[in-house]
């Protein structure tokens, strides 16, 4: 032909009619971008990043959706990419998608009578004898598969995890445990096809190939309870291709755990006991900031982990669900226990016009978190300081130079290591840093001054004393009161980064913390905004997450 062919599109699928008259009609309706950036929309292939306040964070995927979703990899968001699987004698390119309560996986399979022999270039027969001898048409005629052709069938499944309400039941809906897990299979295009990939025997005329579909768990406690494991009729697959199952735990509930969770096709070979497990799982590995480590939350590094599989190793990552069955949140935002896929990175996303009414929060944790502003925080941090004594902190002004801070927990930034959720009793160690305390300011100066200026401070007389209203005394001013020297004003909070919540706060005592005075509102909205990030996203003590600010 002659001219020139431009927005080229290769789908994975095959199109309907119905689907190919659609994508030309959104493409005469697409209005012209702007060079302005837009935020994405919430669909099933683009799920909604967790954000500060987010009611979207528990779409379900289904099957149909698992078919069209578009690549989309972007760590803090849902994460959909194609990747390949390959095993000895089946192989296809496969379709993932992953967030926080949902799992995908798509794929077109080729089943090879004959595989390659890498040393002579020639085809050998499958080692497990053949599995399409037993194919036939309809009508009982046989099919004659030749060297070079392949059973093909596109394999799906979606499992969908559960968050608790404040009673330990799946919120939406409350029927099951917010422990239990579905999964629900798709076996469907089969046909028989020559090495050209032109189908010899389609979908409708087929059968004689037995399969069955095999959810299960591997490392961990979690354990199959429902649904169909039987072998039927490659015929009886087309007529009915779906398939529901049900995970759960048994004799656990409480602590955190984590559990492999796989699907497997088989196909029986010709002889008794012979036949080939096709597992439906691979994951693309993009990278990771550590070694890897099986409690490590794998992000943009390198590397394949070795899953350990019914006692056989796979160089590909096994799905992984991790459940836990504590209380998390408060009010009506509370949740008791949930599972999520923890290999999908929480993140805990501020919009700074979104989330107007914490905006005095996001600027302190934004300049907190860059080193080329957090010299400038308070409490400085000056070298030769002793941080485990905070009955003494820092002098406001010195000859000697306030340095940069290294503060956790930052997104954006590769080298920036995730922060670690920690229980209440060492949330309240943190605080203790720098409020709840008597200290002495400018000590052995003319400017000495003790807070508050009282002998022995009973714990009623430190309530309300902190490091902000030294550090930023005129924006207590003009206070409501004064008490023993310290001034209290009702609409200002001090508020510090990292959180006190995490293994990362001033309980560190080296210094890498900052405190801000802001508006009790904003601080109080905040705090509501991170509990309900913690219960809907399971971030328990121990977990990782990190921050992002976005404008």
């Amino acid at each position: 032909m002659a001219g020139g062919i431009d927005e080229v599109r290769v789908y994975q699928r095959p199109l309907t009619a119905a689907g190919v008259a659609d994508l030309f009609t959104q493409s005469r309706a697409a209005p012209t971008p702007s060079a302005q950036a837009h935020a994405a929309p919430a669909t099933a292939a683009n799920t909604p990043p967790a954000t500060a306040i987010d009611g979207g964070f528990y779409k379900r995927v289904e099957l149909d959706d698992c078919h069209s979703l578009a690549d989309n990899y972007d760590g803090d968001t849902a994460d959909t990419y194609v990747t390949w699987m390959k095993g000895e004698y089946a192989f296809g390119q496969s379709r993932i998608h992953e967030s926080s309560y949902n799992y995908c996986w798509s794929s077109y399979i080729y089943v090879l009578e004959f595989a390659e022999n890498p040393f002579t270039g020639g085809m050998v027969r499958a080692a497990k004898r053949s599995l399409l001898k037993k194919a036939k048409k309809k009508n009982g005629e046989a099919v004659e598969v030749e060297d070079d052709d392949a059973f093909r069938f596109r394999a799906t499944w979606v499992m969908h995890t559960m968050l608790g309400n404040a009673s330990g039941r799946e919120f939406s809906q409350g029927q099951l445990s917010a422990q239990t897990f579905k999964i629900w299979t798709r076996l469907d295009g089969f046909a028989v096809v020559g090495s050209d990939g032109d189908v010899k025997v389609p979908s409708n005329d087929l059968s004689g190939i037995e399969m069955k579909v095999h959810p299960d768990s591997g490392a961990g406690q979690c354990r199959y309870q429902s649904g169909p494991r039987t072998l039927r009729d490659v015929s009886a697959w087309h007529a009915a291709p779906d398939a529901q199952f049900l995970l759960g735990w048994e004799g656990i509930n409480s602590g955190v755990h984590r559990c492999e969770v796989g699907v497997v096709v088989f196909i029986p070979g010709e002889d008794e006991g012979t036949g080939l497990a096709i597992p439906l799982w691979n994951r693309k590995l993009v990278d990771s900031r550590y070694k890897v480590d099986e409690n490590m939350v794998l992000r943009h590094g390198t590397g394949i982990p070795v899953s350990d599989w019914d006692g056989y190793p796979y160089t590909e990552l096994v799905p992984v669900v991790q459940c836990d069955w504590e209380q998390v949140g408060f009010g009506k935002h509370q949740r008791r226990g949930g599972c999520i896929i923890p290999s999908v990175p929480r993140v805990f996303v501020m919009s700074k016009s979104r989330n107007a009414n914490f905006l005095q929060v996001i600027q302190h944790i934004e300049r907190a978190l860059n080193p080329q502003t957090n010299a400038g925080t308070a409490p400085p941090k000056r070298p030769g300081h002793d941080w485990t004594h905070p009955e003494h902190p820092p002098a406001k002004i010195s000859i000697v130079t306030p340095v940069s801070k290294a503060i956790h927990g930052n997104w954006v930034n590769l080298s920036s290591t995730p922060l670690i959720k920690v229980n209440q009793e060492k949330a309240n160690a943190n605080r203790a840093q720098f409020e709840g305390l008597q200290f002495t300011t400018d000590k052995n100066s003319s400017l000495q001054r003790r807070w508050p200026d009282i002998d022995k401070p009973r714990p009623w007389d430190l309530f309300s004393v902190n490091y902000c209203k030294y550090y930023f005394e005129e924006t207590y001013q003009p206070p409501d009161k004064v008490v023993a020297g310290v001034p209290n004003k009702k609409d200002v909070a001090c508020d510090e980064y990292p959180f006190a919540s995490t293994k990362q706060g001033a309980g560190m005592q080296d210094g890498n913390y900052s405190i801000k005075a802001v508006s009790y509102a904003h601080n109080d909205a905040h705090g509501e905004a991170l509990a309900m990030f913690y219960a809907d996203y399971r971030v328990v003590p121990d977990s990782q997450f990190w921050v992002k600010i976005v404008s």
